[in-house]
């Protein structure tokens, strides 16, 4: 089993979010299993890596910052769970990395 990996983002959500953005980062955790235990793990290449990703949201007067510095992995054949709060950017790191909506920095 791979360890679990904390991906932190900031307080924020999507454009449609009523509250203020906060200034303390939230933790995102995406935890990773491979759901076959087999003798010595050979770490395969991950299919999908997200580095420095960032999402920021242009709400008029203000600006939602969604992701924060995002870097994530996600191999094949293994079960992946993200989990936080609400708000503190899971969705919009799925849009992203699903390619569904563009990140304002980092890559893909």
């Amino acid at each position: 089993m791979r360890g679990p990996s904390v991906v932190t983002c900031r307080n924020g959500g999507g454009p449609s979010r009523h509250t203020a953005p906060s200034q303390h980062p939230l933790e995102l955790f995406v935890v990773t299993e491979s759901p076959v235990k087999s003798a010595p793990e050979v770490a395969s290449p991950p299919v999908v890596v997200a580095r420095g990703l960032t999402k920021v949201y242009d709400t008029g007067g203000n600006q939602v910052h969604a992701l924060a510095g995002v870097d994530v992995e996600f191999h094949r054949g293994a079960f992946t769970a993200i989990m936080g709060p609400s708000g503190s950017g899971k969705s919009t790191l799925l849009r992203c990395v699903n390619l569904l909506e563009e990140p304002t920095s980092g890559r893909i």
